[in-house]
């Protein structure tokens, strides 16, 4: 266990220019050697941030990946150990046959268990699975997908369970959580053997496939949110690089969206 005792962070990237500050927390604890679960065994580990970090508006990024994330190396175990005994977070990087059921029970109504729901509706057995608990009590539960395959961000009735695919990060476990302070740990299975998704959650939340002329239509407004706020605003001050960007938005939802821009 290492435990990282402090009152600032800095934010050692090329994303440090648009960090406003570091919120104060005292102790986070960390766990380096939980990494060495994740040795050889094919998951791609990248920076995230200080725990305490927050962006130029304020909002925390302790959980979000530094600017260049998705083309950036990976760690190796190492690297990624010393990142986390120095007080920054790291995570994983899902490729195109990866796929994690992030549970957050701060979601849950209250005496409600919608992960138990979703396993009993579609009659799941989850614990082969590798699943690491979160610093807040959550899980991240990994599994196997066919390369390729578009999954939906959530289902319907089932608030506080997650599903998350190629494109998209998951904190690893040796992660301080920035709210709780407590490590992410791997609390059952292991990542050297992920066996593959059940079919029937597979059917359940695979993306429907948009017919269109032109194409397009992709990807849902919760996933064009979040890839909006990886992007630096002060890059689309030009009207027509503004422009292309909110072409492209249409493009991937098939929908306009609402814009401030100036």
């Amino acid at each position: 266990m290492f435990i990282q005792r402090t009152k600032d962070f800095s934010v050692p990237d090329s994303d440090a220019n648009t960090t406003a500050g570091i919120a104060k927390a005292p102790v986070f604890i960390f766990e380096p050697a939980q990494l060495a679960a994740l040795k050889g065994t094919g998951f791609e580990l990248i920076p995230l941030h200080a725990p305490n970090a927050i962006d130029a508006r304020g909002r925390p990024i302790g959980k979000a990946p530094q600017k260049g994330w998705r083309k950036a190396d990976a760690l190796d175990a190492a690297a990624a150990a010393e990142l986390l005994e120095g007080g920054i977070n790291v995570g994983v990087r899902l490729n195109a046959d990866d796929l994690v059921i992030d549970v957050d029970p701060r979601n849950f109504a209250n005496g409600d268990d919608p992960l138990a729901r979703l396993e009993s509706d579609l009659k799941l057995n989850l614990s082969a699975f590798p699943t690491v608990e979160t610093g807040s009590g959550g899980k991240h539960i990994y599994m196997k997908v066919s390369k390729g395959t578009l999954v939906l961000n959530s289902l319907e009735g089932y608030a506080g369970v997650e599903f998350k695919a190629q494109g998209r990060q998951i904190v690893a476990p040796g992660s301080a959580h920035p709210e709780a302070r407590k490590p992410y740990r791997l609390v059952s299975g292991s990542f050297a053997d992920v066996p593959r998704a059940p079919e029937a959650l597979v059917s359940a939340i695979l993306r429907p496939v948009r017919a269109s002329v032109g194409g397009g239509g992709d990807y849902s407004p919760e996933w064009l949110s979040r890839a909006l706020e990886l992007l630096d605003p002060s890059d689309f001050r030009d009207h027509d690089r503004w422009l292309e960007l909110m072409m492209a938005c249409h493009h991937a939802t098939s929908r306009g969206i609402r814009t401030g821009h100036r």
